[in-house]
């Protein structure tokens, strides 16, 4: 059986209370490769923003984040990741990306 990667968070009682699950991620090498349960979570987690735009669903998050981690120049690496969870709103690099995709499909 193949090892699966794991990913280190500390939530406090107070955040499940809360209902946040991204207030203290913490990732073991900043530098590495993030992993597709990280991607997960940030698609989750961005999903569920009050400011996330209404034209954003949780699969358009996933599949940009997922086509991030698999970009053979620059893959989205685990600090990335958790740099974009401490943000209060999607990055809008990452908005125009994925708006700019949505408007490609539908042509």
């Amino acid at each position: 059986m193949a090892k699966q990667a794991k990913t280190v968070t500390n939530i406090s009682t107070d955040d499940l209370v809360r209902g946040s699950t991204a207030v203290d991620f913490v990732v073991a090498e900043p530098t590495s490769k993030a992993t597709y349960g990280m991607v997960r979570k940030l698609a989750s987690y961005l999903s569920k923003l009050s400011t996330c735009p209404k034209d954003i669903k949780w699969g358009t998050l996933h599949g940009h984040f997922v086509q991030k981690l698999n970009d053979a120049k620059n893959p989205l690496l685990q600090g990335d990741v958790a740099r974009i969870l401490l943000l209060k709103s999607i990055p809008a690099d990452s908005l125009k990306a994925m708006r700019a995709y949505k408007k490609l499909m539908t042509i």
